[in-house]
């Protein structure tokens, strides 16, 4: 059994959504660090969907970001090990 931190501005994990015509998103929280291993869990599928990617992460955020446009926004669970 794991015990993870999902509340507050120390979560270790969490569920986001990319919106809609929107290529990014900044997640903070100050789990995150630039050599933090940052795992990433679409929760649907569909033509033209592109997986979200960690862009970019650093000490207390990191970025994700998806290849196309979608017009739905793209929700996914995420999860930080340090």
């Amino acid at each position: 059994k794991v015990l993870v931190n999902n509340i507050g501005p120390n979560r270790s994990t969490g569920t986001d959504t990319i919106p809609s015509g929107t290529l990014e998103l900044t997640i903070t929280t100050t789990a995150a660090t630039v050599d933090s291993q940052i795992f990433v869990s679409p929760l649907k599928s569909s033509t033209g969907f592109t997986t979200p990617m960690v862009s970019e992460k650093g000490n207390g955020f990191f970025k994700l970001e998806i290849e196309n446009v979608q017009l739905e926004g793209v929700t996914f669970d995420w999860w930080i090990i340090n």
